[in-house]
C-alpha cells in the first residue's frame, strides 16, 4: 500500500492537474468506420501493410506508424457523439493514406505546388473536400497544386517520418512552391507520447526522441518505449486515469524535441525542394494553447533558423467546431481567411515552375 501511495505522489509531482488538457474535456465521442482495401471491405478496423525494406525493422510496420489509415482507399465515417451522429461523410485516399484530391480542383497547367500538412483538421475530418483548407487556399492563389497532408490522429511527428523514410517526393508534380506545417499546440502531446495521447493511439505512432548531437532521431513508434506501458497500466483504471488529465508534466525539453522535428522536416523540405518556401503556421485558435507552451516553441524555431508565421487571432466558438471538436466547414473557411493574411503567397504565384512535370 505504501509503494501504491509513493508512486500517486511521484506521479502527481510530474503531472498539470491544475490546467485540464482539452483531452479531459472531450465528450463522450465513438467513430465508426467502413474502410476498403485492395476490394475489401473491413468494418472498424484496419489492415497493417508489410514494411518496407529500406527503413528500419522496429518490428512493427512504418507505414501504418505513420498514418494508419494507410491501406485505405475508400472510408465511410460516422462521428457519434453522446449517440448522436455528428457527420456521416466518405474519403478517398492515395498513397501514404494522403486525402486524395480530385483533378477537378487542380489547375490545368499549375506553376507551384501548395502543401498543407496537419492533423485530421488539415485533412477534413467530417467535411466535403471542397471544405477543405488545401483547397480553400489554393482557390485563392492562381496556379496552385493543393496537396492534402493531414494525417488523421497524427501530428509532426508522423509527417517527419514519412518525409524522411519514402520518396514522398514523387508525389509533387511541381518542383516550386510552398509547405505549410498547420500546427496547434495540443500535438505536442502528439509528438511527446503524452498519456492520453495513448489512449487512443494506442502507442502505434512514430517515436522521435535527441540524438547526443541534439538530432531528432526515429525511434520506431512508442510502444518501444517503456513509459508507455506504464501510462497504458494507468490508463486501464480509470480513477487513476482521471487522477492525471495531463501527464508528463509540460516542460520546455518538449519544444526542443519539437523544434529539432520541425528542423529536420524544414531540411527534408528543402533538400527535394530547394526553391520551394516552408513555414510552421502557429495557430492558437483551436483547443487554446497551455501558458507559454507557443512561445517556447517559437524560441526553438527561431534558434533553429525554422521559418513559421503566427496565424492572427480569433476565437473558435461552437458555431466553427462538430460536437466532436474537429472543425466544421465554417471553421475550414475562417481558418483559411486567416492564413491568406500572413502567408506570403504572392511570392510564389509570381515564380512560374518552367520546370513542372504536370501535364494537365
Amino acid at each position: 500500500m505504501k509503494l501504491i501511495f509513493l508512486l500517486i505522489f511521484t506521479l502527481q509531482s510530474f503531472s498539470l492537474c491544475s490546467e485540464e488538457s482539452w483531452h479531459s474535456k472531450k465528450p463522450i465521442v465513438e467513430h465508426l468506420s467502413t474502410i476498403t482495401v485492395r476490394n475489401l471491405v473491413i468494418d472498424n478496423s484496419y489492415s497493417i501493410i508489410e514494411e518496407p525494406t529500406n527503413i528500419p525493422n522496429f518490428g512493427h510496420s512504418i507505414e501504418f506508424s505513420i498514418n494508419n489509415f494507410h491501406p485505405f482507399t475508400k472510408a465511410h465515417h460516422i462521428s457519434k457523439v453522446n449517440g448522436e451522429v455528428i457527420y456521416d461523410q466518405y474519403y478517398e485516399s492515395e498513397e501514404y493514406g494522403l486525402r486524395k484530391i480530385p483533378t477537378s480542383y487542380v489547375p490545368k497547367k499549375p506553376t507551384h505546388h501548395l502543401i498543407i500538412a496537419g492533423d485530421s483538421n488539415t485533412f477534413g475530418e467530417g467535411v466535403l473536400i471542397q471544405e477543405t483548407l488545401p483547397i480553400l487556399l489554393s482557390s485563392k492563389i492562381p496556379g496552385a497544386h493543393p496537396y492534402n497532408w493531414g494525417i488523421r490522429g497524427g501530428g509532426p511527428n508522423n509527417t517527419l517520418a514519412m518525409m524522411e523514410f519514402f520518396p514522398w517526393e514523387n508525389l509533387i508534380k511541381e518542383k516550386n512552391g510552398i509547405f505549410i506545417y498547420n500546427y496547434y499546440d495540443f500535438l505536442i502531446e502528439r509528438v511527446i507520447g503524452f498519456k492520453n495521447y495513448i489512449l487512443w493511439s494506442k502507442g502505434s505512432t512514430p517515436y522521435y526522441k535527441l540524438d547526443s548531437n541534439g538530432v531528432a532521431t526515429y525511434q520506431g513508434n512508442f510502444n518501444t518505449r517503456f513509459l508507455t506501458r506504464v501510462f497504458q497500466a494507468m490508463n486501464s483504471i480509470k480513477w487513476i486515469r482521471d487522477l492525471f488529465p495531463i501527464l508528463p508534466k509540460p516542460r520546455y525539453e518538449h519544444s526542443v524535441i519539437l523544434g529539432k522535428i520541425f528542423l529536420k522536416m524544414y531540411e527534408e523540405y528543402k533538400k527535394k525542394f530547394p526553391e520551394g518556401q516552408f513555414f510552421v503556421a502557429i495557430n492558437d485558435n483551436f483547443h487554446h494553447a497551455l501558458h507559454g507552451r507557443l512561445e517556447d516553441l517559437q524560441k526553438e524555431l527561431t534558434k533553429n533558423k525554422v521559418p513559421f508565421i503566427t496565424v492572427p487571432s480569433e476565437t473558435y466558438d461552437e458555431k466553427y467546431i462538430f460536437a466532436d471538436l474537429h472543425l466544421n466547414p465554417k471553421g475550414h473557411k475562417l481558418e483559411a481567411e486567416l492564413l491568406l493574411k500572413v502567408l506570403p503567397l504572392n511570392k510564389i504565384a509570381s515564380k512560374p515552375d518552367i520546370n513542372s512535370t504536370n501535364q494537365n
